[in-house]
């Protein structure tokens, strides 16, 4: 998917997370950039699900997500919202 976030967005976007802030601008040319994938996401579109082995760290760039965390024992499901970083 093609995207309209350019390498001074992203640059401008990781400089503002703590464990990327430390990293030089050099640094996150040549090291992060290349390797990170912008992808969109529906809304209700689900991202991932507890319990999956993954390979992926994801930053939510723009936007918000919601969170479900299936209820234990018959508590109550819970829901909390993550955005942007």
């Amino acid at each position: 998917m093609e995207s309209d976030i350019t390498l001074e967005d992203l640059i401008a976007f990781l400089a503002r997370i703590p464990g990327f802030n430390d990293l030089s601008r050099q640094e996150m040319e040549e090291l992060i950039a290349p390797i990170i994938s912008v992808a969109h996401f529906e809304p209700g579109q689900i991202i991932i699900k507890r319990g999956s082995v993954g390979r992926t760290v994801f930053f939510l760039y723009d936007g918000r997500v919601r969170v479900d965390i299936p209820a234990d024992g018959g508590g109550e499901e819970r829901h909390f919202f993550l955005e942007e970083g």
